[in-house]
């Protein structure tokens, strides 16, 4: 992200930047050089370009057999039989798979279905599980072709697919 001559910025620059990081609170954003964004987390402060985590929140794309996104990849692996209770894996009906499954990050507004057949905001699951601010902007959630979220990882299993017979194995890595 930096430059040479971003290192020679003036002492005001360096004075308000560690101002900021000493008493702004969780979620605070320092902006500077253009794009770069300066984050405080609760335990970090992470250095983001804002345009290329507003070109991941607007990409929608389809599952394969690797797809790097954000942090992480997700792998998929055809055929599986074995039977899972890692949340960082989901079970795909192999038809479901052929019409579309689809990776995405969050938008305001999205809700899951579940089982009990009442929705819940995807933003409420953030919230449950302290997931950051900016791990949400970049967090990956599979949708199927309905544009039905059926998978948000380690968060959101639709589960509906346990008993399937042809399935994909849909896996998580950071």
């Amino acid at each position: 992200f930096f430059k040479l001559d971003h290192c020679n910025a003036n002492k005001y620059f360096w004075t308000e930047l560690k101002h900021f990081i000493e008493t702004s609170k969780v979620g605070a954003t320092f902006s500077f050089l253009n794009s770069l964004i300066i984050l405080k987390e609760r335990n970090n402060i992470i250095i983001y370009d804002s345009i290329e985590i507003e070109n991941i929140n607007n990409k929608k794309t389809r599952v394969l057999n690797k797809n790097n996104w954000g942090l992480g990849k997700i792998l998929t692996l055809k055929d599986a039989d074995n039977k899972s209770n890692d949340k960082f894996e989901c079970f795909v009906d192999q038809d479901i798979y052929k019409k579309g499954v689809y990776l995405r990050s969050w938008k305001f507004g999205d809700k899951v279905k579940l089982s009990d057949g009442r929705h819940k905001k995807v933003s409420d699951i953030f919230i449950d599980a302290k997931v950051p601010l900016f791990r949400k902007k970049i967090h990956p959630i599979v949708e199927d072709s309905n544009n039905e979220i059926v998978w948000i990882p380690g968060l959101f299993d639709k589960n509906n697919f346990s008993k399937a017979r042809g399935k994909v194995l849909i896996k998580w890595e950071e």
